[in-house]
């Protein structure tokens, strides 16, 4: 049964390696901006491209030493399920809201999900929520100077 496992991993990572080089492709045809210092449209993408590109070779070449469960139990499935939700609502607030408002929230619902049954305070994940969306904000504003998407309503 571990074969079929790892089978399934090579599998997997020949699949995402191969989306990686075609979204690397697709993304040499995004124009580039005229501002100078600019890292450009096309960073994000590349980079993105890049990581899933190492861990898919990551998954062609390792081999499992210890056999592991194939499936995810009921419980672990909703979950996903949930952060998939999370990540539609996102993408939603994002294009709506705009990032100001999505990114928080989402960090916050991420946040909640994972820490769910740990006990921690509601104001310790509000707390992390500030200082994480505080932080992405300095960097992409201040460090990198991106334009942040402002939403539909222009909050």
């Amino acid at each position: 049964m571990m074969q079929k496992e790892v089978n399934k991993d090579r599998i997997l990572g020949f699949i995402m390696l191969a989306l990686s080089l075609v979204f690397a492709y697709y993304t040499t045809g995004i124009k580039q901006t005229n501002i100078v210092g600019d890292p450009g449209p096309r960073l994000f993408p590349y980079v993105s491209c890049f990581i899933i590109g190492i861990f898919s070779l990551v998954l062609i070449v390792r081999k499992n030493r210890t056999p592991y469960k194939a499936y995810l139990s009921l419980e672990q499935w909703k979950r996903f399920w949930l952060l998939f939700g999370i990540y539609l609502l996102n993408y939603g607030a994002l294009y709506w809201l705009g990032y100001k408002v999505a990114v928080p929230m989402t960090v916050f619902l991420t946040c909640f999900l994972f820490s769910k049954g740990s006990g921690v305070a509601v104001w310790k994940k509000v707390l992390y929520v500030a200082a994480v969306a505080v932080i992405m904000y300095l960097l992409y504003v201040k460090l990198l100077e991106v334009n942040l998407p402002a939403g539909k309503f222009r909050l």
